[in-house]
């Protein structure tokens, strides 16, 4: 009973503006993390070709928000991962209903994917440019540090690759579009 009729009033016209405000601008889409920008890329180039098959690698702490984020945006295409450590990829894809492969067996399987995300933390390439000479066209996210992916596969006919410094910066562009919307918002807000 503390609540009274002027702040019952105040508190009803704030959740109202905070639905309007959601329903109609982009403010509060997507979130503000590299691997759910990572997902939002990949959905910006499934616009402009099919993307169905999916695999990562890597399975530790960063990269078990990946698959998550992929779900938001993919939820029936199938995810495989693959990790140095096998019982690591199995924990992390029975949390996002993906499939595992071995660790050993990811550079035979490329042409099964087309989608290829890294995550994993080595001192050299784990793809090569002649690992993917010959293959449909892939887009390559490569969220390790140092790089896992050859910087070379860019430049083969077809293939994207995108660094986390060019995902980082897709984020960014993605953050200046939302702050578009705030004089959307600001409107909708003083109607109230």
């Amino acid at each position: 009973n503390l609540v009274g009729t002027v702040t019952d009033r105040v508190s009803n016209f704030a959740y109202q503006a905070q639905k309007k405000v959601k329903a109609h601008t982009n403010l509060s889409s997507g979130k503000y993390s590299v691997s759910y920008a990572a997902a939002e890329l990949i959905f910006h180039e499934s616009q402009s070709r099919s993307l169905s098959n999916i695999l990562l690698i890597g399975a530790g702490d960063f990269s078990t928000t990946v698959p998550r984020n992929l779900r938001h945006y993919f939820r029936t295409v199938p995810i495989t991962i693959t990790n140095r450590t096998r019982k690591k990829a199995e924990k992390l894809a029975a949390q996002v209903h993906a499939d595992v492969i071995s660790f050993d067996a990811y550079k035979e399987t490329l042409s099964n994917y087309d989608v290829v995300i890294t995550t994993i933390g080595l001192n050299q390439y784990l793809i090569q440019p002649e690992d993917v000479q010959g293959l449909d066209k892939k887009v390559f996210i490569d969220l390790s540090v140092p790089q896992a992916i050859h910087p070379e596969v860019k430049n083969m006919s077809g293939h994207r690759l995108f660094s986390v410094d060019e995902v980082s910066a897709f984020h960014n562009d993605l953050l200046e579009q939302r702050k578009l919307e705030i004089p959307r918002a600001e409107r909708i807000i003083d109607l109230y």
